[in-house]
């Protein structure tokens, strides 16, 4: 302004709409420091957006201005007298059910300390009530400065270059006219327009036109911040669930956040499938593997291994294996075969899964018997939490043939006849190397077009189900609701963990993009609360 010619000294500023809205939430993030009501995810983009209703309104007068401004802060603590002005309160359109959608539990704010810095905020704003009620943008000079760089990039020097004049004459050619500017130079330098030239111009200033006018439809505009608000959201489940990954001082943390909360976990043609089967000393959960195999249509993985307790004889019956304790020998149909100790098996199994990428294991009735199996010796040998992360999840085929096959084509889901029924063959069952082998063809060729998420279950289901036992045993949550949960991949700490990092919005957030409604979200909100309050 100082710089201006005396010609042009009547010229008067003008304050910039979108510069003052960044200011204004650059204070509420100031007071958030001390006020903790503002940390709540929501809450300065909403106050923000009550002090901008108001200036945006094109209001005739200063004074009318200053009246509008000065119903914010009681409609934020609760009085709503004079709110029949504001367009933007639907209090009186439902007093009895009004929330405030983006303030803490949806109650007003109760802060006395925080309700003086507002009221001076606004004091502050009448004051400059006639500044604001004539606001401008500055996004055309914005727009004008792209077309500029877009002609003369700032990675290259055109500054002392004859052509730089020409290439910002072109840049306002453009802002000014339109695309069309190109045709007028030809002409005016006694060439042809050229007619492809002229008509991708005015091509192009129809699309911008559009645009335009698109983008300035209400529709739209909601459209953005719905947009806005999603994104807000994925970012804050991104954050609860990994922790804080970023932050200053981060090498002075002794002990950083970095746990991360698992995902939904989701099936896309990328998916690998892996079929797993094993043999065992009996048919308790405590039994020991004699056998395990894994096939996903290209490699096979198959080991035998000593059992740590005898096998039951109907199980030697079933699947040919026998062991002497004395020789430290097993034999498959009285055929000495080669076998290796347990925790050797286990490693050599995470080494073949390793070399895939984060398959899905499939087996039939795995979730009652050869997973839990499985999970009991990975976790004897410290070997659980390494081979979650080599997988995705697992999926029964036995309860995906039920869903798929009506009882009237097939006697019976047993393994060996739906191959026998669907695939047209036998093979030798109880021998874990041609189970997978024959369940992998019978899954690709019958199983796998009608697989879908909620079929996935996590390896470590029973595990994460325990884990509500006690709420349970209060009668908090229902067994189903825990069922859910767990097979949602989610176990009590992974909520508490979220309830930590965000007290307001943590497990709401978890627990919402796992399809949970207010009801769960309500009562974990409370335990955790409860729990905090006593320690």
């Amino acid at each position: 302004m100082a710089r201006l010619k005396p010609e042009f000294k009547e010229l008067k500023k003008r304050n910039d709409k979108n510069h003052f809205k960044k200011n204004l939430s650059k204070e509420f993030y100031k007071l958030s420091q001390t006020h903790k009501e503002l940390k709540t995810a929501g809450v300065i983009p909403y106050l923000t957006r009550c002090y901008m209703y108001p200036i945006s309104s094109k209001c005739a007068t200063a004074e009318e201005l200053a009246n509008k401004l000065e119903v914010i802060v009681p409609h934020l603590y609760g009085d709503h007298s004079h709110c029949h002005s504001a367009k933007w309160c639907t209090y009186h359109k439902s007093p009895s059910t009004y929330r405030y959608k983006h303030l803490p539990q949806g109650k007003p704010l109760h802060n006395e300390a925080l309700r003086n810095e507002l009221n001076e905020t606004t004091n502050r704003l009448q004051k400059r009530a006639s500044e604001l009620i004539c606001m401008g943008s500055t996004q055309a000079n914005e727009n004008f400065n792209n077309i500029v760089a877009s002609k003369a990039p700032k990675n290259r020097s055109y500054g002392n270059t004859c052509s730089l004049a020409n290439r910002v004459s072109a840049a306002v050619l453009q802002k000014n006219i339109g695309f069309t500017y190109v045709s007028k130079i030809n002409e005016d330098a006694m060439l042809s327009p050229g007619k492809v030239t002229k008509k991708r111009g005015m091509v192009m200033d129809k699309r911008k036109l559009w645009h335009k006018r698109q983008n300035s439809r209400i529709t739209q505009k909601c459209r953005r911040l719905l947009l806005k608000k999603k994104n807000f959201q994925q970012e804050t489940v991104k954050t609860v669930k990994e922790g804080q990954t970023y932050q200053s001082n981060a090498s002075a943390t002794t002990s950083p956040d970095i746990e991360s909360i698992p995902s939904i976990a989701t099936l896309s043609k990328e998916t690998t499938f892996i079929a797993f089967d094993i043999e065992a000393t009996g048919l308790s959960r405590s039994s020991d593997i004699t056998q395990l195999s894994a096939n996903d249509g290209k490699d096979s993985f198959n080991v035998y291994i000593d059992p740590r307790q005898p096998i039951s004889q109907k199980a030697t019956d079933i699947t040919g294996l026998s062991y002497c304790f004395q020789k430290n020998q097993m034999y498959r149909y009285g055929k000495e075969i080669d076998s290796v100790h347990i925790h050797q098996a286990l490693l050599n199994f995470l080494d073949f899964l390793k070399s895939k990428s984060s398959p899905v294991l499939i087996g039939h009735n795995i979730g009652s018997y050869d997973v839990p199996i499985l999970s009991r010796l990975l976790e004897e040998f410290g070997l659980l939490a390494a081979f979650l992360q080599l997988i995705s999840g697992c999926i029964d085929t036995l309860k995906l043939a039920r869903k798929v096959f009506s009882k009237s084509e097939i006697p019976n889901y047993k393994q060996s006849t739906l191959v026998k029924a669907f695939l047209g063959k036998d093979y030798d069952a109880h021998n874990a190397l041609e189970d997978v082998k024959s369940l992998y063809q019978l899954f690709e060729e019958k199983l796998h077009s009608h697989c879908r998420n909620v079929d996935i279950f996590p390896f470590h289901l029973a595990k994460l189900e325990a884990s509500y036992a006690s709420l349970v045993l209060e009668k908090k949550i229902s067994k189903a609701v825990a069922r859910r949960l767990a097979n949602s991949g989610l176990g009590l700490n992974h909520l508490h963990l979220s309830f930590k990092r965000d007290r307001n919005a943590g497990v709401k957030s978890i627990l919402q993009e796992r399809g949970f409604k207010g009801k769960t979200v309500r009562c974990f909100q409370t335990v955790f609360e409860d729990t905090h309050s006593e320690e």
